[in-house]
């Protein structure tokens, strides 16, 4: 039994002695810079840390390894620029659309009040009952002295207008109809007529 167990111990050194893991490093580093990969790398590593400091190319295996980490460093640093690259990018991107929306924003703000000047207010009706057929944006505004009212139907974009007369603060009656609007505390638009409450917009 212990003659058997010399025999494979033999074998085991000689066949550990025959093996240049120095070499098969190289032919593992050439190949991981050639296909870029990281596990190829590091596979290298482990190949050179068995050689001993007692061996043959010991020293050589060493500056080999600090290569191959610097290598790898490399790679890691590279895709960081890449991805912080790609961010900004991105980032800029951004800035660009909120720019472009800032300004068509404010384009559409400047014509809103240049066809309704001193605008009281904003409200949006939305129903899906009955009244859906008022769905729209209304505004009260004030024009060479008179009060209007306009009325963007969402249906299909067309718009009515209406003058109204002043009563208070928050009320205005339609000229020639029974319909009148109150503003409540809330700052919504309620639409009224001779048969009393029929509708309330919210505030915009």
């Amino acid at each position: 039994m212990k003659k058997l167990l010399y025999t494979l111990l033999a074998v085991s050194i000689i066949f550990s002695a025959c093996t240049n893991h120095y070499e098969d490093g190289i032919l593992l580093f050439n190949k991981g810079v050639s296909e870029k990969s990281h596990n190829i790398l590091e596979n290298a590593i482990l190949e050179l840390e068995l050689i001993n400091n007692n061996q043959e190319n010991y020293e050589n295996a060493q500056k080999l390894i600090l290569r191959i980490d610097s290598t790898i460093q490399n790679w890691d640093l590279e895709a960081k620029e890449k991805y912080q690259i790609r961010i900004d990018s991105l980032i800029l991107i951004q800035e660009e659309e909120l720019k472009i929306k800032e300004e068509k924003i404010k384009a559409e703000l400047k014509a809103e009040l240049l066809k309704y000047p001193n605008l009281l207010g904003k409200w949006k009706c939305y129903s899906s009952g009955a009244y859906s057929v008022l769905n729209s944006d209304v505004r009260i505004y004030k024009k060479n002295g008179k009060y209007y009212q306009s009325m963007v139907f969402d249906k299909d974009g067309s718009e009515s207008i209406l003058e109204l007369s002043k009563v208070s603060n928050n009320r205005y009656n339609n000229i020639g109809k029974s319909d009148y609007n109150i503003i409540n505390k809330d700052g919504d638009l309620e639409f009224w007529d001779k048969q009393g409450y029929f509708m309330t917009c919210k505030k915009r």
